[in-house]
């Protein structure tokens, strides 16, 4: 099986989960860097058949930037809700400066058309 290029700019792409839906599609969670820019979370939906499913986020593929003024985000983790819902888990460093620690950062999909629910777990910030 090849890798889509799933961002053209991407330098790696690094799958980091993979649950199949009851309908036979399959859901990846990965996260992609791009030098100079940062990395990022991504979720990955094929239709049956294997290719980028086109109803899912955009052309198949989610991405989120949980660090928009931060160094990174990272998912490393995936699961799927009982009603379907997919929810992305990860880090995510949210400054430049070398502060740590970083956040855990998760993001529950409430539809194909992105995150509506995103959680920090340093005050749980949306």
């Amino acid at each position: 099986m090849h890798w889509p290029a799933v961002v053209p700019t991407a330098s790696s792409v690094y799958p980091s989960g993979l649950v199949a839906q009851p309908d036979g599609k399959l859901v990846v969670s990965a996260t992609f860097s791009a030098f100079p820019d940062k990395s990022q979370f991504l979720a990955i939906r094929t239709t049956v058949g294997g290719q980028l499913d086109p109803d899912f986020a955009t052309g198949g593929v989610f991405e989120a930037d949980l660090a928009p003024d931060g160094d990174f985000s990272e998912a490393s983790a995936l699961a799927m809700q009982p009603d379907g819902r997919i929810v992305l888990a990860g880090r995510a460093h949210r400054t430049t400066a070398d502060a740590w620690p970083v956040d855990l950062g998760v993001v529950r999909l409430l539809n194909t058309l992105g995150p509506d629910d995103t959680i920090f777990a340093d005050g749980f910030d949306q």
